[in-house]
């Protein structure tokens, strides 16, 4: 049974008035690995296979070389190994990562499709532009190879993760002055590739097909479950935004058939207005473009005064409405926007009141680069949330914005489950006034 993300309504009603510290139960467990994942199984692979794996592939001529594993290590989806092959005094970095679920017991072949659609991708961003992502080597998306599973082998990037950037939160909206250096660079460096990423243009929403000899194609996306389940979500291709959203309302009332309360219809009803404003129904015709989920801190690499250097870890990518695409903020600067489990303390950068502020130097840096989406930028990190929360890509919360949204409008200070239920009722005056409000909300 797929995961319908269905339950944070009920969820949140449930909670009111229950103390916080009842969701830290588990706090005693730190392995924050996705449920398919199997680690252990894949943490078995032998530094030997992933030295053979390395110089089969990276050593052509037969030379003399050295390869080393330098480090292993693991996310909450893939594991890594970095690997430095000498040849002829020469060093190079290469990075041979495996998803965490690729065990004959979970991988399938939605899977094999999803790391086809990555390689295929990387490889189109590299072709025509100079953003720095890697070079993929070979990949294989079968058990049937030199280290017995599915794997992507890519050239390392030079430079270390932009967590340096940031500070814990006690310190993250008074930065330093070298530290405010550091940021501001990064972000104009970050704004000027995702502009070349940004004109990269396509038709639908989904996932790219590349073909030498023919132009893409969009094909469906599949989605898994935070529940452990292997078996996926198909969705799209979408023609359009407003396609995009409604499909995910669609779920939401498959999901609820047989539950629907006023809360229930009440918050469908909200969403219907948020997905009739600006940008979500635009007034032209639309292309999409590449969509970075996870341009997180971790993901961009920097040299010493903050000039990003690479972006890694694309396998959450896809083809996406262009408000939310190349030209959004990047998810370090979403996060308040976003639901408790990326916007917490420990969760960096956790900045209480500054966050904003950087989207705006973020855009600026946009129009800077000459982007032409930069008038979604300062206010992406809303569209984002808005369709994580109905589609249920990335763990959204339905109430959770809500709440955020309504605390936009002047004067409005009802919890969402209480003007959910009120519109699930027949609050007429309320969906009028959310007809005039959220469009200034809303509007780029």
């Amino acid at each position: 049974e797929e995961d319908d993300g269905c339950d944070d309504i009920g969820e949140q009603r449930d909670q009111e008035g229950v103390e916080e510290d009842e969701e830290e139960e588990d706090e005693d467990d730190d392995d924050e690995s996705h449920p398919r994942c199997d680690f252990k199984t894949i943490e078995m692979i032998t530094d030997e296979k992933l030295q053979d794996l390395v110089s089969f592939h990276c050593v052509r001529d037969g030379s003399v070389c050295d390869v080393r594993v330098e480090r292993r290590t693991k996310g909450a989806y893939n594991f890594a190994a970095m690997l430095t092959l000498t040849v002829d005094n020469s060093q190079k970095g290469y990075v041979v990562r495996i998803p965490g679920h690729a065990t004959h017991a979970h991988w399938k072949v939605e899977d094999e499709y999803m790391m086809d659609r990555e390689v295929q991708l990387i490889e189109h961003i590299r072709a025509p532009t100079r953003a720095p992502v890697p070079e993929v080597i070979h990949h294989s998306t079968k058990h049937d190879n030199a280290i017995g599973f599915p794997y992507i082998l890519i050239t390392q990037l030079p430079g270390k993760d932009a967590e340096d950037t940031e500070l814990m939160f006690q310190h993250a909206d008074n930065p330093s002055t070298a530290t405010e250096a550091k940021r501001i660079t990064l972000l104009r460096s970050l704004a000027r590739i995702m502009t070349e990423i940004q004109s990269l243009s396509f038709d639908k929403i989904g996932m790219p097909i590349f073909a030498e000899t023919e132009a893409p194609t969009i094909g469906p996306m599949y989605q898994w479950s935070c529940d452990g389940s292997d078996f996926p979500r198909k969705r799209g291709p979408f023609p359009s935004s407003q396609n995009y959203a409604i499909a995910g309302l669609m779920q939401q009332i498959v999901c609820w058939n047989h539950s629907v309360d006023e809360v229930k219809k009440g918050a469908l009803d909200f969403f219907h207005q948020v997905f009739s404003q600006a940008p979500f129904e635009p007034s032209v015709p639309e292309t999409f473009t590449i969509y970075h989920r996870d341009l997180d801190l971790q993901n961009i690499l920097v040299d010493e005064d903050g000039n990003v250097t690479g972006i890694i870890d694309w396998d959450t990518a896809f083809v996406a409405p262009r408000f939310v695409g190349a030209a959004a903020a990047p998810l370090f600067l979403q996060k308040d926007w976003l639901p408790d489990y990326l916007n917490n303390l420990d969760n960096g950068p956790y900045m209480g009141w500054k966050t904003h502020h950087y989207r705006e130097i973020y855009a600026a840096a946009l129009v800077e680069a000459g982007n032409p989406d930069a008038i979604y930028t300062t206010k992406s990190a809303i569209y984002r949330s808005a369709f994580t929360a109905i589609c249920d890509i990335d763990g959204g919360n339905k109430m959770d914005l809500m709440d955020k949204l309504l605390r936009e409008i002047p004067h409005c200070r009802l919890r969402s489950p209480e003007f959910a239920r009120g519109l699930g009722l027949g609050w007429r005056d309320a969906e009028a006034m959310l007809k005039v409000e959220l469009a200034k909300v809303l509007k780029p």
